[in-house]
């Protein structure tokens, strides 16, 4: 049998950037599922050469940017964010009564 003379592949957790396939591998999602979060949700994505790439710190600060969803709660007022039709919205009229 002859020698694999391959360099083996870095571990996912070596490596600055992850494959479309890759990162959705690490949040347990389809491909398919992480371009919509990409396209939807603003996952930053590069573009290097023909692929589509994730940077590893992308994909890291990108997750700890996302809102806590305890399952079961519903979102506190801190959770959103403000709105003009909510008392604390930037159109809150400080001077009203009631």
């Amino acid at each position: 049998m002859a020698p694999n003379h391959q360099t083996p592949a870095l571990p996912p957790t070596d490596r600055l950037c992850l494959s479309v396939a890759e990162a959705a591998e690490q949040l347990r999602i389809s491909p398919r599922g992480l371009y919509t979060l990409a396209e939807r949700q603003g996952l930053p994505t590069i573009r290097l050469g023909g692929r589509r790439l994730i940077r590893r710190a992308d994909l890291e600060r990108w997750i700890a940017e996302q809102p806590v969803d305890r399952l079961g709660a519903e979102p506190t007022d801190k959770d959103r964010p403000p709105s003009p039709d909510r008392p604390d919205g930037p159109e809150r009229n400080l001077h009203e009564s009631g």
